[in-house]
């Protein structure tokens, strides 16, 4: 497994990490933004989220959260 630098990550904004913004690059991370849709499921409800909401899990439940980015790894 290979660890990108925050020089190769500010490289990978637009290409790999598309919608990115290099503000959110950190020295070995980037930091991926919550976008506007919540999925949970095991209830099967799919919800918009505005920003400040919040969203209680019970044990051992999931959801899925949509992001801003989209990560194309096919080009890594």
């Amino acid at each position: 497994m290979e660890i990108l630098l925050d020089e190769e990550l500010e490289k990978a904004v637009d290409t790999i990490i598309i919608n990115g913004e290099k503000k959110y690059v950190q020295p070995a991370s980037y930091d991926i933004r919550v976008g506007k849709e919540i999925y949970f499921p095991e209830r099967g409800d799919k919800k918009e989220i505005k920003k400040g909401d919040i969203e209680h899990l019970q044990p051992f439940e999931s959801a899925l959260i949509k992001t801003i980015e989209e990560i194309n790894l096919a080009l890594w």
